[in-house]
C-alpha cells in the first residue's frame, strides 16, 4: 500500500518505552499517516477510543496485563466507544499460553510478538485491510473468528462487520453510512449473542434447580446464580428496544427472582424457586 493510502487512517499507538514510541512516530510520519497519535498513556487510549471513531489501535499489551484486554473486550461487547468492530493489534513479550489466551479471548484482531519490525506491522495492517476475519458471537466471546478444535461454537454463523480501516485505505469512508452499518451489525450480533445466552441460561438452570430439589445447596449455587444474573442482564441489554423487547422484560424478571434467591440462597422463598 502506498503512503497516501494511509493518510486518512485514524490510528492510535500505545507504547510505554520512549525509544519505541519515537520509532513509531518516525514510522507513522514516513509512512504517510496524517491522523495518527502515538502515546505512552493508556488513559489517553481509553479516552480517545471511547469518544472517537478510531480505525486502528496498536497497543503494547504488556503496559498493563489486564487493562488493555479488558478495554478491548468492552469494545467488542459494545460497552466502550462507538465502534465495537474497531481493528486492534496487540504487541506482547509474554508468550505464555495463559497470557496469549487472555488477549485472544479479549477479541483482538492480531497479536504480534516482540521483537518486531515496522515492516511486520505494515504487513499485518495490509492483511487486516484485505482479509480481516469475520466475527462470531457466542455466550463467552465476541470478536474475530478463532475457532479451533472441538469448540462447541464452531457451528455458529459468522458475521461480516464494518471495517473502517479498509474504507479509509480505499478512499470510500462515509461516516453516516458507517454508523448505519455499525448499528445494523449490532442487531445481528445482539440476536446471535442473546440466542447463545439463552442456551447458557438453560444449562445454568440444569445445575440450580436439581440441586435445590435434592437439598444439595452449597457455595457453587451462588456462582451459578450470579452467572444467571449476568447472563439475563446481558440479554436484556441487547434486546431492549428491539422487536424482541418482550424477551428483555422476561429477563428483567429473571434477574429480580435470581437476586431474591441470592439474598438467602441456603433457604430461599419457595415461591421464587417456583417462579425460577
Amino acid at each position: 500500500m502506498s503512503n497516501n493510502q494511509f493518510s486518512g487512517i485514524r490510528l492510535i499507538v500505545l507504547e510505554p518505552k520512549v525509544e519505541l514510541l519515537q520509532a513509531f512516530r518516525d514510522w507513522m510520519r514516513t509512512s504517510g499517516f496524517q491522523h495518527a497519535i502515538a502515546t505512552s498513556s493508556i488513559n489517553e487510549l481509553e479516552d480517545r477510543t471511547s469518544a472517537d471513531l478510531v480505525d486502528l489501535v496498536i497497543c503494547d499489551a504488556d503496559v498493563d496485563s489486564a487493562r488493555f484486554p479488558e478495554m478491548t473486550k468492552a469494545i467488542r461487547q459494545n460497552e466502550h466507544g462507538p465502534n465495537p468492530y474497531l481493528v486492534t493489534i496487540g504487541v506482547t513479550n509474554r508468550a505464555t499460553a495463559s497470557s496469549l489466551k487472555q488477549l485472544v479471548d479479549a477479541g483482538l484482531d492480531d497479536i504480534i510478538m516482540k521483537p518486531f519490525s515496522m515492516l511486520t506491522i505494515l504487513d499485518r495492517i495490509t492483511t487486516l485491510v484485505h482479509s480481516r476475519r469475520k466475527f462470531m458471537a457466542s455466550a463467552d466471546y465476541i470478536g474475530p473468528d478463532r475457532r479451533l478444535g472441538l469448540r462447541i461454537e464452531k457451528s455458529l454463523p459468522l458475521i461480516d462487520v464494518p471495517n473502517t480501516l479498509r474504507e479509509r485505505v480505499h478512499g470510500i469512508y462515509d461516516e453516516h453510512r458507517i454508523r448505519r452499518e455499525i448499528a445494523q451489525t449490532n442487531v445481528k450480533v445482539n440476536v446471535q449473542r442473546a440466542t447463545q445466552d439463552a442456551v447458557r441460561i438453560y444449562e445454568i438452570m440444569q445445575a440450580i434447580l436439581p440441586a435445590y430439589a435434592a437439598g444439595q445447596v452449597n457455595d457453587t449455587i451462588v456462582v451459578h446464580l450470579k452467572h444467571l444474573v449476568r447472563t439475563a442482564q446481558d440479554i436484556s441489554r441487547r434486546l431492549e428496544g428491539t422487536e424482541k423487547s418482550h424477551v428483555a422484560g422476561l429477563c428483567d424478571s429473571l434477574v429480580s427472582i435470581s437476586e431474591n434467591i441470592l439474598a438467602n440462597h441456603t433457604a430461599p422463598d419457595s415461591r421464587d424457586l417456583l417462579l425460577l
